[in-house]
């Protein structure tokens, strides 16, 4: 089983390797709009990174992955962050970023 860490790896490796955009989950290669999931996606938004991860959303694998996103965040809706107006993707890798160090930090004792 995926752990979250390993969910949001995946999901930011594909930001980085296959691209991301804004507006929608996925883009094909001629710029058409897609889910996540999508066998021509080739660029995504940081859900539809997470989407095409989980191969579904509002999964409890997705839900745990964009709870994570969301506290590492301090906001309500991870799309609105990704498809704000002048984000950019290494605003949105840096997000990613911090939810998975928090994921993998050691629990506090106290």
């Amino acid at each position: 089983m995926k752990t979250v860490s390993d969910t949001l790896k995946a999901a930011r490796d594909l930001l980085v390797t296959k691209g991301w955009t804004q507006g929608t989950f996925a883009r094909t290669a001629a710029g058409h709009t897609v889910e996540g999931r999508h066998e021509f996606a080739v660029c995504y938004c940081g859900w539809g990174a997470l989407e095409a991860v989980t191969r579904e959303l509002f999964t409890p694998e997705f839900q745990a992955a964009d709870r994570a996103l969301m506290a590492a965040g301090g906001f309500t809706h991870f799309p609105s962050f990704n498809d704000a107006a002048g984000r950019t993707l290494d605003e949105v890798l840096a997000v990613f970023d911090k939810a998975i160090a928090a994921q993998e930090a050691p629990l506090d004792p106290q």
